[in-house]
């Protein structure tokens, strides 16, 4: 017959190391390498920034909707549409990476960058140095991603 195993004293559970996800966010993400993501982050909101301001320019200049209302041929109107359309899905995308970019740069400064937003856990160091503005787990990003609801802690 087996023997059962040993119980652990309490003293043994409380002098075990626990390491939650900000301490293991804290081991990683030192103050150069928070420095260098929020220099990161802060150049590609400058760069978004100007990409929207340009492409409302170029809008506002271009007016395709007028050059939509004085086609005569109606393949041509909806070809007009179309493009104007697309010009604004592109600002739309900016927005949203604009904004992504600017909850990033909250969580740096309130100290939970690293964290997902779905669960609290933390995210994979890899992947916040390829997309910093990631906001997400692996876990929670492809459970969203196919319709269903993220974990909670």
């Amino acid at each position: 017959m087996k023997e059962a195993s040993p119980k652990p004293t309490e003293h043994a559970i409380r002098s075990t190391p626990y390491r939650s996800p900000s301490s293991a966010r804290a081991t990683y993400w030192t103050q150069h390498r928070l420095a260098r993501v929020k220099r990161t982050l802060m150049r590609r909101t400058s760069m978004v920034r100007t990409d929207i301001a340009r492409e409302l320019r170029k809008h506002s200049d271009v007016g395709v909707s007028p050059i939509a209302v004085n086609m005569a041929d109606a393949d041509a109107r909806s070809l007009a549409e179309l493009l104007e359309n697309l010009h604004l899905e592109k600002v739309d995308r900016d927005v949203a990476e604009l904004l992504d970019l600017e909850r990033a740069l909250l969580k740096l400064a309130n100290g939970t960058y690293g964290a997902c937003v779905g669960c609290g856990q933390a995210i994979d160091p890899m992947t916040l140095e390829f997309h910093p503005q990631a906001a997400y787990c692996l876990h929670c990003h492809e459970t969203a991603a196919v319709g269903q609801k993220p974990r909670t802690s």
